[in-house]
Formats: C-alpha cells, structure tokens, sequence
C-alpha cells in the first residue's frame, strides 16, 4: 500500500491562521473578479512574489492584529493578445487592483 502525504500551501512564512484565512477568502474573489472580464485572450493568472512563493510577510498592528504586510502580485498570461488588448487587459487588472 502507497501512502501519500497531503501537502497544504501556506502563503506566509510564519503560516499565520489570520492571513491564511483571510488570503483563502480573498484569492477566490480576485479569481472571480478576473474572470468576469471574459477576456479570451488570458491564459492565467498567478499569484506571485512572496505571498505566491509561500514567503509572504505579516504585519502585526499595534493593537495586536495581522495584516498583509506587502501587496499582491499577479501576473497575467495571455494568448497572443495584441498590444491594444494588453493594454485594455491591463487597465481591467488595475480595477481589480483599486478594488481589492
């Protein structure tokens, strides 16, 4: 018999339970957010930098709370979008970005 392990993604270095919770709440809704542009030319969208390599910072406010300590990176991948479609892609994004 094979036994596997499950692995589970932190997004924190520390693996704070605040900002996991609060990252599982929110990638999800970004997701969605992306995914109504209905743009055919994206391929995906990933999360990056520290947070998407599992070395997110977390920030503990003086009244003792966590929050994100740095913003979250994403990149975007297309299907031989043309220059005015990345242009339009982009501006979409940065929506999404002011809203979150």
């Amino acid at each position: 018999m094979t036994r596997t392990a499950e692995t589970t993604f932190f997004h924190t270095a520390i693996r704070a339970p605040e900002i996991e919770a609060l990252l599982a709440e929110t990638l999800p809704a970004v997701a969605r957010d992306v995914a109504s542009l209905l743009e055919d030319e994206i391929a995906s969208v990933c999360l990056g930098g520290g947070y998407g390599r599992g070395e997110g910072g977390v920030r503990t406010t003086s009244d003792g709370r966590k929050t994100l300590f740095n913003d979250l990176d994403f990149f975007v991948f297309t299907h031989h979008a043309t220059k005015r479609r990345r242009r339009r892609i982009d501006a979409a994004m940065r929506e999404i970005a002011r809203k979150w």
